[in-house]
């Protein structure tokens, strides 16, 4: 913990306590329960680290603790931000007093939460001047200060870019600045470096534990990379289906977890050692579909019959280290890891010709500056049964390769090549039927799906256009 924490005007009142809170979707009786009787409480200058499977309810916390859940939406039990009581009682003009002041949110997604129309700096200085309630030529002192503060290159011109015209990790950095826009003493990032590389996270978890030291506020970081919460967090909170099921500090929960699932997310991390951990077989259930007893039984190698009919309360393995579980692992039970399987290797016959190939391919691409030369005689091959890793910092040309592969930009220089043949490039009519053989799965699925259209129809839509199946087919393959 920062020794700083007392610096915050705040003094040394908890940033946040969330205490039995549960959180509906529906306001009708038996509506599922997204969040189920979490407590939570984040002292100055900690960070906490909320951990878990994608479902575990570690973002709709956030939300809630933010008053950010919008309509539909129902809440019990309590949330004090900087000790004033809000939660279920709290309404819009009660939020909109914290909100920004006293705690603020960075979201995963920097590109989509920014204004694409408007400069990043006067969307930097107008949010300095409403919180602060200062003058438009005092806020862009400020808002520069502030792109400062979170070491932004050239500060001073990027204040008059647009978010297209910044990489992803400068855009971060812009998000984290408007998060401290109003001072808060309390940061909620939400996966805020999953979309980044490697070096530009490091940079990122370095410049939120920095701010931490500096100001003194806590910070609440959702995360599924638990690389991260033992670099970065003092204390961990293990959410699965809704509910806590273990907290406890960082060297506690990541050196001696007591409940099987935090044993199972730790020996799930891949490794560099050419092995794949066993993992966690099943998935965690929808909200309601959950098992009556424990949430974790169905998956657990532990479980008992007991545990299928009653759900455990909080066990204190020792102060400061609780796990909901009947049985808590052993220290034996701790020492046995989970099996590990080899990576298959993969044979292929040196006359085996490629699936896809660029051959000394090159792309350029034109600005008001002139040509730029985004990548340059690469080669590469790819057969059938293997897989390729591309990898590079931001910049490096990996995004750029895969265009080329899919013809969504042309060669400048060399080919591009599927079964032999010259890829053709989008648009013309021979590259529907490619689009048959080769697709992409983009980074970010939020800017890909169309939020007006559901999951099935979007799905169908391939099979509409490439005219597979009658229509019964077609809605038979989308649910399946």
């Amino acid at each position: 913990m920062s020794e700083n924490a007392s610096m915050h005007p705040n003094g040394g009142l908890p940033p946040l306590e969330v205490q039995d809170l549960s959180v509906i979707l529906g306001e009708a009786p038996g509506s599922p329960r997204i969040v189920e009787d979490v407590s939570l409480t984040v002292a100055p200058g900690e960070i906490l680290g909320l951990v878990g499977e994608s479902g575990s309810g570690k973002s709709i916390t956030c939300l809630a603790a933010m008053g950010l859940l919008g309509t539909g939406w129902r809440t019990k039990g309590g949330i004090r931000l900087g000790g004033s009581e809000v939660g279920q009682s709290g309404n819009e003009s009660e939020w909109s007093k914290l909100r920004g002041r006293m705690a603020a949110m960075v979201f995963q997604d920097s590109t989509a939460s920014l204004n694409p129309i408007q400069r990043i700096g006067k969307q930097l200085a107008d949010t300095v001047a409403r919180l602060r309630r200062i003058s438009r030529s005092e806020a862009k002192r400020i808002a520069i200060d502030l792109l400062h503060r979170v070491e932004m290159p050239e500060p001073e011109e990027r204040f008059h870019a647009y978010p297209f015209q910044l990489s992803g990790g400068q855009n971060q950095r812009v998000m984290i600045a408007l998060a401290l826009a109003g001072e808060p003493a309390l940061l909620l990032a939400d996966e805020p470096t999953t979309a980044l590389d490697v070096t530009v996270q490091s940079q990122i978890l370095n410049l939120i534990k920095s701010l931490r030291d500096e100001s003194g506020m806590g910070v609440v970081l959702v995360t599924h990379d638990l690389g991260v919460v033992s670099e970065i967090c003092d204390r961990v909170a293990v959410l699965y289906a809704g509910r806590v099921v273990e907290s406890g500090s960082v060297s506690e929960i990541m050196v001696t977890p007591r409940h099987p699932y935090t044993k199972g997310l730790i020996e799930s991390m891949p490794t560099l050692k050419g092995q794949i951990p066993e993992g966690i077989s099943g998935q965690v259930p929808a909200p309601d579909s959950r098992p009556s007893g424990c949430v974790f039984a169905p998956r657990c190698f532990k479980a008992t019959e007991h545990c299928t009919q009653s759900r455990p309360d909080d066990v204190l393995i020792q102060p400061g280290h609780a796990v909901g579980c009947f049985f808590p692992l052993t220290d034996d039970e701790l020492r046995s890891g989970a099996e590990v399987k080899q990576l298959p290797e993969v044979s292929v016959a040196a006359e085996d010709g490629a699936l896809l190939a660029l051959e000394d391919a090159a792309c350029d691409y034109k600005t008001r500056r002139g040509t730029v030369r985004a990548v340059s005689g690469v080669t590469l091959a790819l057969r059938e049964g293997e897989s390729m890793a591309v990898i590079g910092e931001s910049g490096s040309g990996k995004s750029t390769v895969g265009k080329l592969m899919l013809g969504i930009e042309p060669t400048s220089a060399g080919e591009a090549l599927f079964e032999g043949q010259s890829v053709p490039l989008l648009g013309t009519s021979e590259h529907k039927t490619f689009a048959r053989s080769v697709q992409l799965v983009p980074q970010n699925p939020y800017l890909s799906l169309d939020p007006r259209a559901t999951i099935g129809k979007q799905i169908e839509e391939p099979l509409v256009i490439h005219r597979i199946g009658t229509p019964e087919d077609r809605h038979r393959r989308r649910n399946h």
